[in-house]
């Protein structure tokens, strides 16, 4: 029997006595066992009754029978993953079950599979599935792509479904408390011990696939379902010392390692930015709860552009003025895609860019060392009423001292880094031209022809 390995943590199962056998949890809480497969059970479900609440959604919900799992891998070609869920009748991906980045589909089966590979003999899963899609280990990618499934959660939890994802990038940590998926999740009403993850191809009786509701591409679209399930986000936290005491919030990258990419100078505009009210805020050291609440009660946030912007998800309803701050640059997306996700609010937001150049040494733009004019950005944000007075800057002297401490720290810290090497060994030396005759040089020879010469 082909081995499968199935990862999910059960932290209520002993308390509400669920009827699955496993073997201990090792200290990362995967499970794996040989036949747990065929041990997995939900309640019993009525077709009928299925079929009734996906007509009730619009069809927005299909049903699907005798799915094959197939694992997904990362891919080097233009489609960004291998695997997913296949329809083993037309030995094709489900095209329901697709993740959608602007319209285009980034999923494919494996090259070089043949049907008898993928399809000999699986081990069946019985009982109800639901299909959420990827779950990025990355806290921008997991709020814009991980939830936008998981709002067709509540019309069958009556039916205690398991919550079927994929990984990317390595498996996060979903399971610990504290963690912000673990946050989010338990806000949003998904219990964490129905999450399941298949590492071999396995065959799933049924599976029930949402149609994607939020995304790249579908931040303006406004969709009810998605909007009533991310408003219904229930929040405990609390507001940071001295958070209480100001409205206006500056969310801030400079408490990030430098080499995770962040403007020059910006702990100086952090300087100016305290003497007109602002509360500084680094969001890495609060949970998901606590950036939420600091956010829902400011009157006015600036961000550094960054995944922290991507918190707003979880708060439709966000009454502040935002502005945000560009630290790099990057051809491959625009500015939009993020200022897009507020429109889907009904919010306006401010994008001022001011990036006069950066530095990334063979790493992607969103690590690198921005070069920002604060000056210009502490006009924008005085015409637009964030700031009374300009910011006045560094001399040249101190800017080019500063400068230069930064991208030092910044190298040092990239050094090991297989991108830095790679750009290294790009980098095309431009020798000196030598004198006639230098070093034993004939006029008009090299020293190729002198050495055989010699012999």
């Amino acid at each position: 029997m082909t081995k499968i390995f199935v990862r999910f943590l059960e932290l209520a199962r002993t308390i509400q006595k669920r009827p699955l056998k496993h073997t201990e949890p090792n200290f990362s809480g995967v499970i794996k066992s040989a036949d747990i497969i065929h041990k997995i059970v939900s309640k019993n479900v009525d077709q009928h009754e299925l079929d009734k609440i996906s007509a009730g959604q619009m069809n927005q919900i299909g049903i699907y029978k005798n799915v094959v799992s197939f694992p997904m891998s990362d891919s080097a070609s233009g489609y960004s993953y291998y695997g997913g869920l296949m329809n083993p009748d037309r030995f094709e991906l489900l095209q329901a079950a697709i993740l959608m980045r602007n319209g285009k589909p980034c999923q494919k089966l494996p090259i070089g599979k043949d049907s008898s590979s993928i399809l000999a003999p699986l081990p069946e899963a019985d009982g109800l599935f639901l299909f959420a899609g990827i779950l990025f280990n990355n806290f921008g990618h997991f709020l814009v792509e991980s939830l936008g499934r998981l709002w067709a959660y509540n019309s069958y939890k009556m039916y205690d479904p398991y919550i079927v994802f994929y990984s990317s990038w390595g498996m996060p940590e979903y399971w610990k408390k504290g963690n912000y998926m673990n946050d989010v999740f338990e806000g949003l009403g998904i219990p964490v011990d129905r999450i399941v993850f298949f590492s071999d191809p396995v065959r799933l009786k049924c599976v029930l696939v949402p149609e994607q509701k939020y995304g790249f591409g579908l931040f303006t679209k406004r969709d009810p379902s998605f909007l009533h399930f991310v408003s219904a986000f229930k929040s405990k936290g609390y507001l940071p010392e001295r958070a209480d005491k100001h409205h206006h919030v500056y969310v801030s990258r400079s408490g990030l390692p430098i080499e995770s990419g962040r403007p020059i100078g910006e702990a100086v505009f952090e300087e100016y930015l305290k003497r007109q009210g602002y509360f500084i805020f680094y969001p890495e050291r609060h949970t998901i709860y606590e950036q939420l609440r600091v956010y829902k009660e400011a009157k006015r946030i600036i961000f550094c552009d960054g995944s922290s912007i991507h918190s707003c998800i979880l708060l439709p309803d966000v009454e502040a003025e935002v502005a945000i701050i560009a630290r790099r640059r990057d051809p491959r997306w625009t500015y939009e895609e993020i200022t897009a996700q507020f429109m889907g609010f009904n919010k306006h937001v401010i994008w001022i860019d001011e990036v006069i150049g950066q530095y990334q040494f063979g790493l992607e733009s969103w690590d690198a060392v921005g070069e920002l004019d604060w000056k210009q950005i502490s006009r924008h944000l005085k015409d637009k009423g964030y700031v009374n007075e300009i910011f006045a800057g560094l001399s040249d002297d101190e800017y080019k001292d500063l400068k230069k401490m930064e991208l030092l720290q910044y190298i040092q810290r990239i050094t090991s880094k297989p991108q830095f090497l790679h750009y290294l060994l790009q980098r095309q030396e431009q020798f000196p031209q030598l004198p006639l005759g230098y070093g034993g040089l004939p006029p008009g020879g090299n020293m190729f022809n002198t050495l055989i010469d010699e012999e």
